[in-house]
């Protein structure tokens, strides 16, 4: 849709060891919606040993389909409210995972942007046309930010 793709580069296209990734090497990750699809995608990205999870956020914190999440990442700070997440913590991360309910992916994404935070987004990204063409012209305004819409089974080169 006119984004460019955010990828964790793996340490070995980077030349260096499979097994091990530095501290220094490794994405500081806040996750917006950790339920259901929220928490795939957090277990998937974690897996890469690429990114730390600093925070967690869920409008049901505590709700059965986010104890999993909770658990794997006691350390992560935990909001309800992904407004406050930003204004108290905007300077402990520097990318985000969106997948809360479908109708809040635009305004999560919008303020991401704004804040310099690079970007996966679950899909729909957008719920109308002018949703899509404004997260465009975000991401050709913030051009250095990776941005990535996720559909499932297809957010990799496959």
């Amino acid at each position: 849709m006119g984004l460019s793709g955010l990828t964790l580069i793996s340490p070995h296209v980077q030349g260096k060891s499979m097994s091990y990734a530095a501290p220094s090497d490794k994405i500081n990750l806040a996750c917006i919606g950790i339920g259901n699809r929220g928490a795939e995608i957090i277990k998937e990205l974690y897996t890469t040993g690429l990114c730390n999870v600093v925070a967690l956020c869920a409008v049901y914190m505590g709700a059965k389909q986010t104890l999993q999440i909770m658990e794997m990442f006691p350390q992560a700070k935990r909001f309800m409210d992904f407004r406050k997440m930003f204004d108290q913590i905007r300077g402990e991360f520097e990318a985000v995972s969106i997948a809360p309910p479908d109708f809040s992916h635009f305004p999560v994404t919008m303020m991401a942007l704004k804040e310099g935070k690079h970007v996966y987004v679950e899909k729909p990204m957008a719920r109308t046309f002018q949703e899509v063409d404004l997260m465009m012209a975000a991401a050709k305004k913030y051009p250095k930010l990776a941005t990535q819409m996720g559909n499932q089974g297809h957010s990799e080169g496959n």
